[in-house]
Order: structure tokens, then C-alpha cells, then sequence
């Protein structure tokens, strides 16, 4: 079943002089231990492959629900994996707004949402979309700071691979 869920997890609610924390626990079977998070200090991403997450969307990634894009991407947040993320594709764009700017990230080599089914191809129109932006947004710095153009067709054949 594609959809299965990979780990053991657990909501706890401590409550502790008028604040109330959520923590998830989840069974990470490398390591055979427990790891918990504190869901309100996760990060979760302004939008995916150029598609905007709600703040509904952003809640269910935090705790760790597995969300579906319009596009059909399925992306599920967990703490027990190195980067922090696994999705039926191999590779996402992942914007996020800080400090008034906006910052990508690419996230190539995602782990499988099932062990037993392959990833579907990334290179979708939304990916590809908001790739070219994250290169347009990387071109127009450098040249802001007087650093040499790297072209960007050269950079997404990397991606592709």
C-alpha cells in the first residue's frame, strides 16, 4: 500500500504553567529508537514545487500528516529522516519566506513515501516552474553582487540526472 505510513507516531500534549506544547514522537527503524519534536518550532515551507501552502496545509506538514499537491506530489514531514522530509517524488522546491526575502531550497535524493514503490519524476511543470524561478532569483543575485553567471541550462541537466 503506497500510502502506508513508515513509523510509529504519537501526539503528546504537556501542559506546563498556562502553556501548552505538542510534541510528536515517531519510531525512527534505523537507529530503533524514538525521536519527538516540538511541532510549533518546525519550519514549514511557504510553498512546494511553486504551489502555495495554506495555513491548513502548513499545520498538517508540521504534525507530520501527509499532504497531496494539486499536482499530485504527497509530502509528509519526519523528524526520523536526515532531511527532514519524504515524498513520492525524488526532488522538490521548497521556497520559504524569511526576514522579508524569500529562500529556496532544493532537496534532491528524498526517500520514498512506501519502501516497496518507486518515485515518480520530479521534472513536473510545477517543479520545473519553480526551479527556473529559484534560477532567475539566484542569477539576479549574482549579478548584484558582481559574481560570474553560471548558465542555467547547464544547472538544471544536473537536477534532471
Amino acid at each position: 500500500m503506497p500510502d502506508k505510513v513508515l513509523s510509529i507516531r504519537q501526539a503528546l500534549r504537556i501542559e506546563a504553567k498556562k502553556s501548552r506544547v505538542i510534541i510528536y514522537v515517531e519510531y525512527d527503524k534505523l537507529t530503533k529508537d524514538f525521536v519527538g519534536y516540538d511541532v510549533s518550532k518546525v519550519q514549514a515551507p511557504d510553498r512546494i514545487n511553486g504551489m502555495l501552502l495554506s495555513e491548513e496545509d502548513k499545520s498538517a506538514f508540521k504534525r507530520g500528516n501527509l499532504l497531496e499537491l494539486a499536482d499530485g506530489t504527497k509530502i509528509q514531514h519526519r523528524a526520523s529522516e536526515p532531511k527532514g522530509i519524504i515524498s513520492d517524488r525524488k526532488a522538490l522546491v521548497l521556497s520559504v519566506l524569511i526576514d522579508g526575502g524569500i529562500s529556496y531550497l532544493l532537496l534532491r535524493g528524498i526517500r520514498s513515501l512506501s519502501e516497496n514503490v518507486d518515485q515518480k519524476d520530479h521534472l513536473t511543470p510545477a517543479f520545473n516552474s519553480a526551479l527556473a524561478e529559484m534560477e532567475g532569483v539566484k542569477v539576479s543575485r549574482q549579478r548584484e553582487f558582481g559574481m560570474p553567471e553560471l548558465p542555467v541550462e547547464s544547472t538544471m541537466r544536473k537536477v534532471g540526472r
